[in-house]
């Protein structure tokens, strides 16, 4: 035991000269070098110890993978089923998974409901709100005994459907269906919903039940009326003439609903009652049939 202890005092010696032997600058930078290297040293250990530290909490947290509350903001109540269920996948996946605004994005922008995507915002409660602009149907086109529905820019809406009351109907169309979100070509079509607009907002709109375009163009026979308009009176009918726009020799567009404006403030029908008029030839009356 002697012998270890005069070791460690020899030890403690050599040390103690090495030290008395540095001047004051030469201590001062010694110390100020240690302090460093243990600060160093301190700090990696820390930052570890706490990445570390935070990534069980992340992983740990209630929320993590929790998948998204997605919010439609200004839809249409007819349509918030139906974009509700093309969101549906989105709600069974991670609220951090990458890019999923983004994803959700091209979705919607497939659907041919979907006119435009406004936007698409996740908050930090892994809410998403959803904006769009919604196509909304302007007239129901039937082919045959089926029914389609269109918007106002002849794009052709997914479903086929049985015969609604609600919507303007254009009959007479010269051309098939695209598939849902296609663009229905014709200008027969065109002028038919064209049409459909003009009297839409019109206090007799409710006594107009469909929009013939057979004749459009005077594609069956010239001089009769190219588009007439049918009543809710069976078999009555309203030669209108030709498509807006395409008026030669005929009253104006603004002059025809005159017409009809008039026949309703005065008879209670656009029809003025008759199983027939003409409202094309003059411009302060209608001629009738019937």
């Amino acid at each position: 035991m002697a012998r270890r202890k005069r070791k460690v005092r020899r030890s403690r010696g050599r040390a103690s000269r090495w030290w008395s032997g540095k001047d004051r600058h030469e201590k001062l930078g010694t110390v100020f070098g240690m302090a460093q290297g243990g600060v160093a040293v301190a700090m990696v250990i820390g930052a570890g110890m706490g990445l570390a530290r935070l990534e069980s909490r992340v992983h740990a947290a209630p929320r993590f993978g929790q998948p998204p509350v997605i919010e439609l903001v200004d839809t249409p109540e007819g349509l918030r089923e139906t974009i509700a269920g093309k969101l549906a996948p989105f709600e069974a996946i991670s609220g951090f998974a990458p890019e999923l605004c983004a994803k959700i994005g091209r979705a919607l922008e497939s659907d041919p409901w979907v006119r435009r995507v406004i936007s698409v915002r996740r908050a930090n409660d892994l809410r998403i709100t959803v904006r769009c602009a919604y196509r909304l149907p302007a007239a129901l086109v039937q082919i045959d005994m089926a029914f389609y529905l269109v918007d106002n820019e002849q794009v052709r809406l997914p479903g086929v459907y049985g015969y609604q009351e609600s919507l303007p109907l254009i009959q007479g169309v010269d051309s098939n269906p695209p598939p849902p979100g296609g663009v229905w070509q014709g200008a027969d079509l065109e002028a038919g919903i064209a049409l459909a607009r003009l009297i839409a907002s019109e206090p007799f709109a409710r006594q107009i039940t469909g929009i013939g375009v057979h004749n459009y163009g005077g594609r069956r026979a010239n001089r009769d009326a190219h588009l007439v308009l049918a009543t809710d009176r069976a078999g009555c009918l309203i030669k209108w003439g030709s498509a807006p726009g395409e008026e030669v020799e005929e009253n104006t567009i603004r002059r025809k609903i005159a017409i009809l404006r008039h026949n309703f403030e005065r008879f209670g029908r656009a029809d003025a009652g008759f199983r027939e008029i003409d409202i094309s030839v003059y411009p302060d009356r209608f001629t009738a049939a019937g």
